[in-house]
């Protein structure tokens, strides 16, 4: 859980200010940062594309605690409340997305990626998105919360 460098320079500059917030909100290199951590209003541009997690184990499941406004239009429904495997069909072990978020609960890895969508995404000309998905932890190593932010890309490459 120790506090690895990430090469963040090629990141989207809004995904890369959370990753930086939520980096000094860490009271260790090996500790993650908790909910009670985080405030949104230290963030208060970046909270229509922030969502927040709960993360549930045995079995491990993943439920959309928070979701910013922008992230209701993308998602098409505003999934406060709504459990992953519910939400997405074919999410579940297996699934490379799934792995990796299994990877964010047990190791406490932060996830990155930008590509096509896994997943439905109800975003007009939407044909990539990048995303960062940041973990939490009350006692500062079982995560049991996740912050994430999504940002949508047209065929251009603009943002949406």
């Amino acid at each position: 859980m120790a506090s690895s460098p990430l090469d963040t320079s090629g990141w989207n500059p809004r995904l890369r200010a959370l990753h930086d917030h939520w980096q000094s909100l860490r009271p260790a290199p090996d500790r993650l940062p908790s909910r009670r951590d985080f405030d949104p209003m230290a963030v208060p541009r970046l909270l229509p594309n922030i969502w927040l997690l709960d993360v549930r184990r045995e079995p491990l499941r993943f439920r959309y605690r928070v979701v910013g406004t922008y992230m209701v239009m993308a998602l098409g429904q505003d999934a406060t409340g709504c459990w992953f495997h519910e939400l997405y069909s074919g999410f579940g072990p297996g699934h490379s997305t799934y792995e990796d978020y299994r990877r964010l609960a047990m190791d406490g890895a932060v996830l990155w990626r930008r590509g096509r969508a896994m997943f439905a995404v109800h975003v007009e000309s939407c044909t990539q998105l990048e995303r960062v998905v940041l973990p939490l932890a009350d006692d500062g190593v079982t995560v049991d919360r996740a912050l994430g932010m999504t940002v949508h890309y047209a065929d251009d490459g603009s943002e949406i």
